[in-house]
Formats: structure tokens, sequence, C-alpha cells
């Protein structure tokens, strides 16, 4: 019955005394059993055979309430019966059989050193008031003395759900003072020092936690946007607006920093110090022309649509490689040399050869003709044609003093003709030579007109003007220098070359 009301009144004085502290976390229940192990001074004592020290052995059991006071504190209070283990123990002859119990009840902290989702080490400590109830056969009544102790140790828990927990703890018990209310030799103080005696409890059990039930503020939201200004950092967001949950719309954020909000940048990932237009996006995320290079980097910037690009964003249309005025989707000699003047197509002589014969213009003597790469791009002569021309300007007489041909020799100038037409590309100098009977004057002019009598009888003849040259050297080229009448006719002659 005693029991019974010292276990009323503790439950009462935890009921009442834990709701008036403020509500900070959860509460939690202990149930728990295990050992105490006391452990009793007797050196002074020198009239046993005894050892110094005398061990009681308790098991014990128990329940405590304990509440969250911050994250890392809680508030303990305990409850605890233990009883002696054998409940009778022989003393000695003189003093017979003792049987021993104790109540007590804690008050302390637990303060937590670290905790995980499973695992929680705690250190506990406090003050303990309890109660050491002896029995001996050799007494018709029962002893008793209260202790005041002060307590430490560390507690292991072990969460298995969100509510339940399993626990080990060992704590050490240090009596402080007693009031002893027991006349026996054998716990008085003029034979036990209590400054040497200590209690080691090691305890097994479960927690129970309970969550308190938060009590609800009164929020204000001056926005209205559904988060209390509190926790808003927005707090003048405008009305109807969509904002995340610290309150903020898109109106307000600016989740790159480049000075354009989230509503109205149509770049949200602009890089950090990049200059951006009212759209928020700066050249490197911008692609005018859309060719797949952004502006940034893009060196032809309004590239038509569709046309393949380089890596600088450049075309065909858009690039002259050989800087030739053309450019290269038009450019049919891509590697023009530096200076050189081109066609429409990019071209230069020195890249053009537009008789095919293998010569470049720059270089074919004869560009509008096909010839030989050794002969300067000009037909080769044969010499049998070579010297037929010469031989028939050697048969061409005019006139004495005039020039007009004889019939002889318009004949040999009609064999001359046939040549011309077979050999389309042969061109030709005609040269007028005289004696030097007369003035040097009048010898120049006659031979300039005979040169011109036998061209204009080949142009007479279809043979293009284009194709012949008169020339007029007088009496400055004579073949003989005698002053007999055959050499001089000699000297009176016209002279038909291959122009090569």
């Amino acid at each position: 019955m005693a029991l019974l009301r010292i276990l009323s009144v503790f439950v009462f004085t935890q009921l009442a005394f834990f709701p008036a502290f403020p509500q900070k976390g959860d509460s939690q229940i202990k149930l728990y059993a295990g050992r105490n192990d006391y452990f009793i001074d007797n050196s002074t004592y020198v009239q046993t055979q005894q050892s110094s020290h005398v061990d009681y052995v308790f098991a014990n059991a128990g329940f405590g309430y304990g509440y969250q006071i911050t994250n890392k504190l809680v508030f303990l209070g305990q409850f605890e019966y233990g009883n002696l283990v054998p409940k009778k123990v022989i003393l000695s002859p003189q003093i017979g059989l003792l049987s021993s119990s104790i109540i007590s009840s804690q008050l302390g902290f637990q303060f937590k050193l670290f905790e995980t989702n499973k695992l929680g080490f705690h250190v506990n400590f406090g003050g303990n008031l309890q109660k050491i109830n002896n029995k001996c056969d050799c007494f018709s009544n029962e002893r008793y003395r209260m202790e005041y102790t002060g307590f430490t140790g560390l507690q292991l828990n072990y969460r298995m759900n969100k509510n339940w927990s399993l626990f080990f703890s060992g704590d050490v018990y240090k009596p402080i003072s007693t009031t002893l209310n027991d006349p026996d030799y054998y716990m008085s103080n003029g034979y036990t020092d209590i400054k040497k005696d200590f209690l080691l409890k090691n305890s097994i059990g479960v927690i129970f936690s309970i969550e308190r039930k938060k009590e609800k503020k009164t929020t204000i939201d001056s926005d209205k946007d559904g988060v209390a200004d509190e926790v808003d950092k927005c707090v003048n967001t405008p009305e109807g607006e969509a904002v995340d949950k610290e309150g903020c719309s898109e109106s307000q954020l600016d989740s790159d920093n480049d000075g354009v909000n989230n509503k109205l940048d149509k770049c949200p990932n602009t890089p950090k110090g990049e200059k951006v237009n009212s759209e928020g996006c700066s050249e490197s995320q911008l692609d005018s022309d859309s060719d797949g290079v952004t502006n940034n980097l893009d060196k032809c910037p309004n590239t038509p649509k569709g046309e393949k690009v380089n890596s600088e964003g450049c075309s065909e249309s858009q690039l002259d490689a050989d800087s030739d005025g053309v450019t290269n989707n038009l450019d049919k000699c891509p590697n023009t040399p530096k200076g050189e003047k081109v066609d429409s197509e990019g071209c230069s002589d020195s890249q053009i050869d537009s008789d095919a014969d293998g010569v470049f213009n720059n270089k074919d003597k004869c560009p509008n003709e096909k010839g030989e790469v050794s002969n300067s791009g000009c037909p080769i002569i044969s010499y049998q044609i070579e010297k037929r021309i010469t031989e028939i300007a050697n048969e061409i007489n005019f006139v004495t003093n005039k020039v007009d041909l004889l019939v002889s020799s318009k004949t040999k100038l009609n064999e001359l003709i046939l040549i011309l037409l077979e050999n389309q590309e042969l061109k030709i100098v005609i040269s007028g030579h005289t004696d030097d009977v007369g003035t040097e004057e009048s010898n120049f002019v006659l031979s300039q007109k005979r040169a011109e009598a036998v061209l204009e009888y080949l142009a007479g003849k279809s043979i293009s003007r284009a194709r012949m040259t008169a020339l007029a050297f007088g009496e400055k080229q004579l073949k003989q220098n005698d002053l007999s009448e055959d050499s001089r006719a000699k000297n009176r002659r016209v002279e038909i070359k291959i122009l090569k």
C-alpha cells in the first residue's frame, strides 16, 4: 500500500508539473527493468571478518516521463522499485537473515550527444531520492533509511519506428546524505562511510514517444498570396500572381541576376556578368540568323536562311577565301594568287586556259587557238608549210617601179590562200623591201605599198585581215650589196613569214 501511495504522488506530480513548461517538442514514456549493484563500505567495522565492501544486488523495474525542452535537452522524471537478490542474505550468525528493497524517485536531464534516424547517444544526469527498507529475522520490526544521491550515465537508443524505441543505459549513483532510522550496527554511521558507498545501475527498456500538437499561430499575409509575412521574401506580390513557397512570383524573381525578372526573361540561364537585352538574353544566347551559331561567336550574323555554315557562322556565300572579290559559292578558282585581276567567276589569267591547250592565258601566246605547251600555247607549224610559204614569197614580183602584182605572182598567192584556209590558226607578216636605187624615202613608200598590195589581194580572197600584218623596210634590209641588175632584182622583194 505504501508503494501505491508513493507511485500515485509521483504520477500526479509529473502530470501537473510538465504542462507548465512551454511546448517545445515531444514527450516520452519509459518502461524498463535491470540490475542495481549497491556497494556499502564497512571498512571501519573492525569486529567483523568480512571484506571492506558489501555488495547488495537488487533487481529493479520502473517507468519514467520525459519532456523535450530543446532539440538537445530532455527533462526526465523516473520512479523505480528494486528488491534484494537473493531475497534473504545471511549477514552474520549474530544478525541472521536480511531482506531489503529500494524505492526511488529521480529528477534530471538527458543531453543528446548525437542522433541519426535509427540511433541516439545521450548523457543522463540529475538527482535521486531513495528509501531503503531492511528487514532481518532477528528483529521484530522493519528498519529503513532515506538517501539523497546524484547520478550520471550514458544511454543508447535504437529507434524501431516513429513512436517506439529500445534503449540501454548505465548510471552511477553516489550518496550525498542519508537520514538514518536504523539502530542496527551493520547500518550505523559508526561502522560505515557513506562517502565511499555507490550504486551502479544497468537498465534495458522501451520508450514511447508522443508528438505534441503545435499551437496554431495567427499568421499575417499582407499581400494575400498564401504565404505568411514571417516567411514571405516578397511581401508586395501583385494580386493574382502565382508564388513559390517563399511567396515570390515570376515578376519578382530574377533567377540569373541579369536585371530582367523571370516573367519577362526569355533566356533564364544567362551566364553571370553578360550584358543582356530587354528580354534578358545575351549575345551568347542569341542566334539572330538562326544558323546554329550564337551571336557572340558568329562572324557572319546575316547568313541567308538554310545555308550551311562553319563553326564561325559563315556560309560559302559569305566567305571569300582568296580575297579576290568573288564569294566562295561563285568562285570557280578558289586559290587565286593575291592581287591578280579575276573575272566574274573568280578566275585570273593564271588560272584560265581559254583554248584548253594546257597553257594558262597569262602565258599563252595564242590564247584563242589551241596550241602546244612547248610552243607557249601556239600551234607548231610543220616545216613543210613554213618552207612552202617562204618559197611562195620568193616568187612574188611586181612591175618595175610599180606596186602592181604580176599574173605569175597572183598564181603563187592563190596557193598561199589555200594554205591559210587549211590552217586557220596561222598568222603571217608581210614585209616589203626595195633596192637602193632612188631615194630612201621613196623606196620606203614603195615597199609599204607593195606589202599592202599583197595583203589586199589575200584579204580579197577571204583571208581575215586580223591574221595579217604589213611592214615596210625600204632599202634597209638588202640581200645583195653589189650593183648588178640581178642583185638589185633580188632586193626588190616581198617576204612572208609565219607569226609565232
